[in-house]
């Protein structure tokens, strides 16, 4: 926890108080999916997360995208990282119901709990490490940090 602390006061420290950071966006998101009462607006603040993090800097193809960087970032070997794009992308379909006002399953929406222990870990991965904590934090590094993951 210290070192989380640590970390998340450089990156505050890199900024004037008006400013709004990656960092900061992911935190507020992250803090209302815990406290909403909603389960579908909990399935969409965690959206947001990721999209913070991972989102493309174009408009196209975006889920795909996103989960793409995610299962990358997160994962370890070829048939994980297959098994976590498959996740992300699914997770993604509830959300746009969600959004949209579609009817969603109950068992779509018992992906969501996983689905946030899930962020959770991303977030922590990220906060523990300054460095990634600093990437993620700025915008040029971390499409250059994404941009070096498609060739990984």
């Amino acid at each position: 926890m210290k070192k989380v602390w640590q970390n998340l006061r450089a990156t505050w420290a890199s900024h004037t108080y008006t400013e709004k950071s990656r960092i900061d966006n992911i935190l507020s998101f992250f803090y209302f999916s815990w406290h909403t009462l909603s389960l579908e607006l909990r399935a969409i603040s965690l959206s947001i997360v990721l999209e913070t993090l991972f989102s493309p800097h174009s408009n196209s193809e975006i889920t795909h995208q996103i989960a793409f960087n995610v299962a990358n970032f997160a994962g370890n070997e070829k048939e994980d990282k297959k098994e976590l794009y498959n996740r992300v992308k699914k997770y993604y379909s509830i959300r746009s119901k969600l959004v949209h006002g579609e009817k969603v399953k109950e068992a779509e929406l018992n992906l969501i709990k996983p689905f946030f222990e899930f962020i959770c870990e991303i977030i922590l991965k990220i906060l523990i490490d300054r460095n990634l904590i600093l990437t993620f934090d700025d915008n040029e590094k971390r499409r250059e940090f994404l941009k070096d993951n498609l060739f990984y």
